[in-house]
């Protein structure tokens, strides 16, 4: 991207699908590209991260942690600067993750508020752990919000039908655990505590 920048080339980089005005796509002078989450191993071989792994691991608590990070190393980076040097790594990680949940929490409340169809679209996603297809929000005639949080359309290059699926692994957590802020944080504590 940098090289890019710095040849003069205008480059957006933007996570949601739904983000994009279509007149900048019109022009057909852009390549659209996507870019998937890294898989674990990819991140757990990241040079920058193998302090921040042999900590976890010797707390136990690195299936944890990468379950509900997912592949985004700039968490894990972040997550190494709270917990490296640190003597209770369980809470630590605890009170990384819980302002993650709570945001989710927060989102889904706002969403819900505002159309309360959404209530169902979270359900639905509780019970589907791959998505569901994206024609439920038609049929609940519903739209995405342009910057959801929560929720996105997971397109396939290999020609498989796109998925709406919760945007992050933590959006799944709290998805799973009926966006109850309570019942989220509780199961997250339950998890730091199991893994000591």
């Amino acid at each position: 991207v940098r090289s890019l920048a710095a040849m003069d080339i205008k480059v957006v980089v933007d996570a949601s699908p739904n983000s994009v005005t279509p007149e900048l796509l019109s022009t057909r002078r852009q390549k659209v590209m996507h870019v998937e989450e890294m898989a674990p191993d990819d991140i757990r071989a990241l040079p920058d991260l193998q302090q921040l792994f042999k900590v976890l691991d010797t707390a136990g608590l690195s299936k944890v942690v990468t379950d509900l990070l997912g592949g985004i190393p700039a968490n894990f980076i972040s997550l190494s600067s709270d917990v490296i040097g640190k003597d209770d790594v369980p809470t630590v990680v605890e009170r990384f993750l819980a302002p993650m949940i709570t945001e989710v929490v927060s989102e889904t409340r706002i969403m819900g508020t505002r159309e309360p169809k959404f209530d169902k679209v979270f359900e639905l996603l509780r019970d589907e752990a791959i998505g569901i297809n994206p024609n439920e929000l038609k049929k609940l005639g519903l739209e995405l919000p342009s910057q959801c949080k929560v929720l996105r359309i997971r397109e396939f290059l290999d020609g498989r039908k796109s998925l709406l699926v919760p945007s992050t692994p933590v959006a799944a957590f709290v998805f799973r655990h009926k966006c109850d802020e309570g019942e989220a944080l509780g199961a997250l504590h339950e998890l730091v505590q199991k893994a000591k």
